[in-house]
């Protein structure tokens, strides 16, 4: 019969393999596409409505041919769709690379494909040597070099409010009513702080940060109608933690350090934490086997990033812990394979 299908007849050649790999190693231009979408705004620009490429073209003081070239691509990504005018709208994706976005991920989307997309292109050296690559790209340490940059340290500070919707699943396991003061130690710009604070009407608020972050977590907390009740403490959590609280969150910063500097936070935080006082310890924890978690790709970020930085597991946090005088008491999946730990500090024999 005309037309029909041979069942014997060749189907094609079986490519899979080859397009997965090449899938794989184009990851670049698809994380550079997605800093392009975010550095020119145009999640902000199609926010109210969709547009064309000659509108986009102008607002982002682009080449048209150029541009459209881009928007073509991240359609295939999914981040924009084409109406049926031929015009580039958001879709829900691409929404969370607008500014105004409430889950906005553009702060991490800069992070990711500018400074830190320079350091993994020195992955071979971090390999090599065991040190981070980013100390060797920019010639000085990560948040040293953020320090001395306002407008990047922003960003970053931004990128880390970034796909925090484990934040609000806190809450959802933890019981704050009862807490007079809860401490955010090294707690940015105070996302975490504001959630808790949201969840427990009676509670004040410490946010314990570095020097040059506070002033942007003022305008942060205040914009957020957290402020007033807020004390915010600038120090180094390294040295002395000069906070008395019933609860202290460490959110995301113990990966950042080797053990010795984790020892250094975690006894500072035991030092001022009162007998009834409880430590909450967000990280994503490596497997203790072979499955797969995002925790596998932050540790190679990590090792990229920042001197000393890693994932850990679980037992290595407990024993880090007891080595603080600090005892694990209980874990708790959250979202986006992130855990919470409660610690408690350790009864003396």
């Amino acid at each position: 019969m005309t037309g029909a299908l041979d069942p014997g007849a060749d189907a094609g050649p079986d490519d899979h393999a080859q397009r997965e790999v090449l899938h794989l190693l184009t990851g670049a231009w698809r994380t550079q596409a997605l800093h392009a979408m975010a550095e020119l705004r145009i999640g902000d620009h199609l926010a109210g409505s969709p547009a064309d490429t000659r509108q986009l073209a102008d607002l982002t003081g682009t080449d048209p041919g150029a541009l459209t070239r881009l928007l073509c691509y991240l359609v295939g990504l999914g981040m924009l769709r084409r109406t049926d005018d031929g015009r580039f709208g958001l879709t829900r994706a691409g929404a969370l690379l607008a500014d105004d976005h409430p889950d906005s991920l553009r702060g991490l989307a800069l992070m990711y494909g500018g400074p830190c997309y320079q350091a993994w292109g020195s992955l071979l050296h971090s390999l090599r040597t065991g040190r981070d690559a980013f100390s060797e790209v920019f010639g000085a340490p990560f948040f040293a070099y953020l320090a001395a940059r306002p407008e990047l340290s922003e960003t970053f500070q931004r990128s880390m409010s970034a796909g925090t919707s484990f934040f609000g699943a806190v809450t959802e396991h933890i019981d704050f009513n009862r807490a007079r003061v809860v401490a955010d130690i090294g707690g940015g710009t105070g996302s975490l702080l504001c959630e808790v604070l949201r969840a427990a009407e009676s509670a004040r608020g410490v946010l314990f940060e570095a020097p040059h972050v506070i002033e942007e977590a003022r305008r942060h907390l205040g914009e957020s109608g957290c402020l007033d009740r807020c004390t915010l403490v600038p120090g180094d959590f390294f040295a002395e933690v000069p906070v008395t609280a019933d609860v202290y969150l460490l959110s995301r910063i113990l990966h950042d350090w080797d053990d010795d500097g984790c020892l250094a936070v975690l006894r500072a935080v035991a030092r001022a934490m009162p007998d009834h006082g409880r430590l909450l310890v967000l990280e994503r924890l490596m497997p203790e086997g072979d499955d797969d978690g995002l925790a596998l790709a932050w540790n190679l970020h990590m090792l990229v990033t920042l001197p000393g930085a890693r994932e850990r597991t679980l037992a290595e946090y407990r024993e880090l812990m007891a080595g603080a005088g600090l005892t694990l008491e209980a874990s708790h999946a959250l979202p986006l394979d992130v855990t919470l730990l409660t610690a408690v500090r350790t009864p003396a024999a």
